[in-house]
Parts: structure tokens; sequence; C-alpha cells
């Protein structure tokens, strides 16, 4: 009998526990789920809701993605201009799930910045994953508030480790900010700008496969592509995992016709294990592939 209440005790005991930890987030992206698991720590597993191999542009959720994000006490995405999908979904969740959009938190307001343009990819500059990361500190504080000391520090902890990799980046990315080159994705704005890299986008292309249909660029397209890597100098194109395989062998093809090298870019960590280190892995990838194919 004394045995089978030891047992009782003990399994009411990690119920308990289990309650008391946060299971119900939900990052959209795997960059945000990164840094918002590195908050949480080992308080809690975030959900990842879309696969870093297709693009969230456009993206259909399955029913169990929907039921996850019912169930969510807090959601982070980045913004709706990015995963479009939110708009329509966001109305017909419980007015329970707290919703917390990453880029208009962490960027200026527009009537503050002059020439400012918004543009939603905001975590490849550390400076902002840091801002993300008090973000996610604050807004998890509130869902939990007996959780909050934990989570700050879980968050400044995160943050010394996003200004050591800044560095890094800086000074590995040094050696090539002079050498131009050309991708098909607006998703590098920030990233370019904080490291001083001579990046031209041309003909976005993150949705060519998840709505038009070709999987393809078009013939205007690559010549606007050509004319550009002329026009700049450039020393490589990059395509990106999301791309159509049609459209990377299009691709390599006019690097060599055009004698540029031809680079993959990522910036939502397609092949990458998903958890708090992926962050780290995506932008030292992004950084170790520039100077690789920028160094030619």
């Amino acid at each position: 009998m004394a045995k089978h209440i030891i047992i009782a005790f003990a399994l009411l005991s990690l119920a308990a526990q289990a309650a008391a930890r946060p299971a119900t987030v939900v990052a959209t992206i795997a960059p945000l789920h990164s840094l918002v698991q590195g908050v949480m720590g080992d308080d809690g597993d975030v959900r990842l809701l879309s696969d870093a191999r297709h693009s969230p542009h456009g993206m259909r959720l399955k029913p169990s993605q929907m039921q996850a994000l019912q169930d969510a006490a807090v959601v982070f995405y980045v913004d709706e201009t990015l995963e479009s999908y939110v708009r329509k979904i966001f109305k017909a969740l419980p007015e329970s799930v707290r919703r917390v959009p990453l880029a208009r938190e962490v960027l200026p307001p527009r009537d503050e910045t002059g020439d400012y343009r918004f543009d939603p990819h905001v975590w490849p500059d550390p400076r902002f994953a840091a801002s993300i990361a008090s973000i996610v500190a604050r807004e998890l504080g509130k869902a939990w508030p007996e959780k909050h000391a934990l989570y700050e520090a879980n968050a400044q902890a995160l943050i010394a480790r996003l200004e050591a990799l800044d560095q890094s980046l800086r000074e590995r990315l040094a050696a090539v900010r002079d050498k131009p080159f050309v991708v098909l994705h607006d998703a590098y704005l920030y990233f370019a700008h904080r490291y001083e890299l001579a990046a031209t986008v041309v003909a976005d292309m993150h949705d060519h496969g998840h709505g038009h249909g070709h999987g393809g660029a078009s013939v205007r397209e690559l010549h606007e592509i050509e004319e550009t890597i002329r026009d700049t100098g450039a020393v490589c194109v990059f395509h990106e995992p999301q791309f159509p395989e049609r459209m990377k062998n299009t691709l390599r093809e006019l690097a060599e016709d055009t004698g540029v090298g031809f680079g993959v870019l990522d910036v939502l960590g397609a092949g990458l294990e998903p958890g708090p280190d992926l962050y780290f892995r995506l932008m030292e990838n992004l950084s170790t592939e520039l100077v690789r194919c920028l160094s030619r």
C-alpha cells in the first residue's frame, strides 16, 4: 500500500510539473523558432509551424498546423506581409491567443525614418535578433508571470551570444565588402546593410513555384539578371533552397554563361535541425557561402 501511495504521489508530482511547463507557444518560421526556443530554454518546447524547405509566402496550413494555432497561448510571427496566410487565419483564432508580429516590434516607426522602407526580413541582422529575444521574453513573461525572471535571464544569455556572433560575422565578411553580387529574393536588406555588402536584388522570385505555375524564370527575368550582372560587375549570383529545381538549373547555366560564381543562400534554415542553435548555424552558413563564392 505504501509503495502504491508513493508512486501515486510521484505521478501527481510529474503531472503538476508538466502542467506548469508552458508548451503552447508557436513560432511560424525556423529562425524565429530558434530564437524563441533560446528564450524559453528548457522550460518548454516551442512548436515550429512551417517547414524551412518551403517559402512561408502563400503557405497553406494543414489541419494539424491549424490546431496548433488554435491551442496556442502565444504565436510569434514575422509580419502579415511575409506570412500572408495569417491574415485570414488569425480572425478565426480565440481572443486568448496572443499574436506577436515581431518585424513591426523591432523596426522603428515609419514616420521617424525619412526614406525608411519596411521590409519584414528582420532576422538576418543579429541586432534585430537581439531585440526579438527581448520581446519574446516580455511576451512569455506576460503569459506566465511566474517565469518572467527565467525568460529574462535566458534572453540576456542569448543576446550576449548574438553580440558575439555579430562581431564574428563582421570580421569574416570584411574581406568581401567590395564584391558585388546578385540575389533573387528581397530578404537581405538588413543583412547587407549591417555588414556593408554590395548586394543587388533582381526579379524577386521567392514565389516562383508557389503559385506562378511554371517554377522557372521568364525570359524577361533572365535578361534582367544577366543585365544586372554585367552592369554591377557582380562576382556571384545566388539562389535559395526554396526555389524550384528547374529555376536552380537555369540560374546555374546563366552563371556559367556569364562567367560568374554560383552559390546558395538560405535565410530560412532548410536542412538544419530546428532548435536554439539553428539561428547561429544559419547565419554562419550565410557568411561562409558568401566568402566562398565572392573570394573567387
